[in-house]
């Protein structure tokens, strides 16, 4: 079986707004909230770290940048565990 190589973003909203999702500065994408329990992914590619963004009428109301990902496309072992950050 196929793995997907995927930033996987879960947020959970009292009101509506915009996800931003980027995984390198020419990979990001914009997605549309809902009040409630939310799920969206973006393609990452070797070298590519995480950021996302969640604004509403235009203000920034969680940014999230984790210094500690980069994206390896060789490891030396493999970990399926999911890399997991709070804001």
């Amino acid at each position: 079986p196929q793995t997907e190589d995927a930033v996987w973003a879960v947020v959970m909203a009292t009101a509506t707004g915009q996800v931003t999702l980027q995984t390198s500065y020419t990979n990001s994408q914009i997605f549309n909230v809902v009040p409630g329990i939310n799920k969206f992914s973006i393609p990452i590619s070797a070298g590519g770290t995480m950021y996302a963004k969640l604004t509403r009428g235009g203000d920034t109301i969680v940014e999230l940048r984790p210094d500690s990902f980069s994206f390896q496309s060789n490891p030396k072992s493999y970990n399926f565990n999911a890399f997991v950050v709070s804001s």
